[in-house]
């Protein structure tokens, strides 16, 4: 009974260890592919949340614009 249960954990630690890097590996693509490499999105939490920073450039250099509050009043209804 102790295998059964140590196999089932290691199974399992190992499918999870697999999924994670899986999944950061994916994140990590899909950024970069619009823009944002790896080595450029640690530490770029607190410009990205910042209401004070309008123009957030990427990796390549394009601007990331946030859209101003006077727009999304007209789409709302």
């Amino acid at each position: 009974m102790f295998v059964l249960a140590r196999l089932i954990g290691m199974a399992y630690g190992q499918i999870g260890m697999i999924q994670a890097s899986a999944g950061f590996f994916t994140y990590f693509v899909i950024m970069s592919e619009n823009g944002f490499l790896a080595k450029d999105l640690f530490g770029m939490r607190k410009a990205w949340d910042s209401r004070s920073i309008n123009d957030l450039r990427d990796s390549y250099g394009q601007e990331w614009v946030r859209p101003t509050d006077c727009c999304r009043s007209l789409t709302v209804n």
